[in-house]
């Protein structure tokens, strides 16, 4: 994951955390420069990544930094995600239910620790090496202008860019979703990790349609790709509002993105039928239908319960053949 929370866990005396067994109750555990100590979260479960940052920090100190999950995590969506920094993923693999399974709500830490380096004047000088070809890379350069989403033009020129469920690698519509785009329609600032000179990270703010107003962080490539092109979504609004859902719900925007995806394939093919989504159209390009699935699925409600398992449970259940169009791996 981005960010600085792993630094900042460093500095907080440890290199690595390893818990045990499942909690009773729910609880998290605070680790302020090599003191741990876990601590009631009753008060916090049932609440998102945002909430639950701003109420650890103003009950510990604004200089904690915390990981936490949301819902999704709690209700053990097969993809929910760690959240640090509020806005930064452990993403793949649903880490994020491995917390919620074990009723461990977040982790805050805090340390004024050193760090000891064996040598300190050969790490000076790679870094310093290595700072300088960053700055001779054009690649580089792209990403700091541009963020990670300069990486959808190129691979929609290849032929790679996932499009409706993977039906095919190039999207139409690809020059209204792009690095450019996302500059000029929600881009506020940027931003980036810990001692990185890139800063390819972008602070955001939607500033057209129903959910004008609403800040955070991204999209980055992955969640374009995934809540864009992969269902069929020209508006770049609706996408970024997708990606702020998933980092408070605590959701991996690819696996989260995708399988709605799916989900559309399987609705336009008439696998996933009116019956069992409560009467809802879960149709190629409905951005509000997605937004939708997005909260259902957090929630584990209705249909998003299924989606909540991901493609490979969900074509299993469905059948019919869905799952040769059921993008997984592993």
């Amino acid at each position: 994951s981005g960010g600085r929370w792993g630094v900042d866990l460093k500095h907080s005396g440890f290199d690595g955390i390893i818990f045990q067994g499942i909690s009773e109750q729910p609880v998290y555990l605070i680790i302020d420069n090599g003191k741990a100590e876990l601590r009631d979260a009753s008060h916090l479960w049932g609440k998102n990544v945002l909430e639950v940052t701003q109420i650890i920090k103003n009950d510990l100190n604004e200089k904690f930094n915390v990981a936490s999950i949301g819902e999704a995590g709690e209700n053990l969506v097969k993809y929910a995600a760690i959240m640090n920094d509020l806005h930064r993923a452990a993403g793949r693999c649903g880490v994020g239910a491995v917390m919620g399974s074990k009723k461990l709500k977040a982790i805050a830490v805090r340390g004024a620790k050193k760090i000891p380096i064996a040598e300190p004047g050969k790490f000076q000088e790679i870094s310093k090496k290595q700072f300088e070809l960053l700055n001779e890379s054009i690649l580089a350069a792209g990403l700091t202008a541009y963020g990670t989403n300069l990486v959808l033009d190129m691979v929609n020129v290849c032929g790679g860019l996932p499009t409706r469920n993977w039906q095919t690698g190039v999207c139409p519509f690809a020059d209204d979703i792009n690095g450019e785009a996302l500059s000029e329609k929600v881009f506020a600032k940027q931003t980036g990790c810990f001692a990185c000179p890139i800063e390819c990270g972008r602070i955001s703010e939607i500033r057209n349609g129903p959910n004008t107003g609403k800040k955070g962080e991204g999209p980055e490539y992955e969640t374009v790709g995934t809540f864009g092109s992969m269902c069929d979504i020209q508006d770049l609004e609706a996408i970024t509002m997708a990606g702020y859902l998933c980092n408070d719900y605590g959701l991996d925007t690819i696996s989260c993105g995708s399988t709605i995806a799916f989900a559309m394939e399987c609705f336009e093919k008439g696998i996933l039928k009116k019956d069992a989504t409560g009467g809802m159209e879960i149709a190629f390009g409905d951005s509000e239908a997605m937004i939708a699935l997005v909260h259902r699925i957090a929630k584990r409600e209705g249909v998003g319960d299924l989606l909540a398992e991901g493609t490979r449970i969900m074509a299993q259940r469905l059948g019919n053949d869905s799952e040769r169009f059921a993008m997984n791996v592993k």
